[in-house]
């Protein structure tokens, strides 16, 4: 039943996401046209059309935390928390800070929508961010399936 819940949230955090990053890309387009907007290259593409697997991946990993939680608001709050402070905060951690936040799981995933100048810069490049963000909701998942044969057993 979660695999099922997991392929509906996935899919449609998908669509979602390919409609955010076109339809923002749109949006640009009308409001300053451009080149810098000119979807030119695989880099370019991925960024905009980037949306919908990064949607889909955090769709399912919030899926995996919810489940564990078994509280909707908890984990909304939890998820947003650790997205917009958690991540940032462990970048304050004297001498190890700025090495384990390259590594935290949003942080890794939003470099699949960004291209680098010097892409020796970060550790791993889009693709291998995406599937490392995507191990981190395959965890999470899996831990929720577990938990929920445990409880429910």
């Amino acid at each position: 039943m979660l695999l099922s819940k997991a392929a509906v949230v996935g899919v449609t955090g998908f669509v979602l996401g390919e409609l955010a990053g076109f339809g923002s890309w749109g949006l640009a387009q009308l409001l300053a046209p451009g080149p810098e907007l000119a979807l030119d290259s695989a880099d370019r593409i991925r960024e905009v059309a980037g949306a919908g697997p990064v949607f889909a991946v955090t769709a399912v990993l919030a899926l995996g935390v919810g489940t564990l939680l078994r509280q909707t608001a908890g984990a909304v709050t939890l998820l947003i928390v650790w997205v917009l402070l958690g991540e940032s905060l462990i970048a304050l951690i004297p001498n190890i800070g700025s090495d384990l936040v390259q590594w935290m799981p949003f942080n890794v995933g939003s470099r699949f929508l960004t291209t680098f100048d010097d892409p020796s810069s970060v550790p791993l490049g889009p693709w291998a961010s995406l599937a490392y963000f995507a191990a981190f909701a395959v965890v999470s998942l899996g831990a929720a399936i577990f938990a929920v044969q445990r409880r429910d057993a």
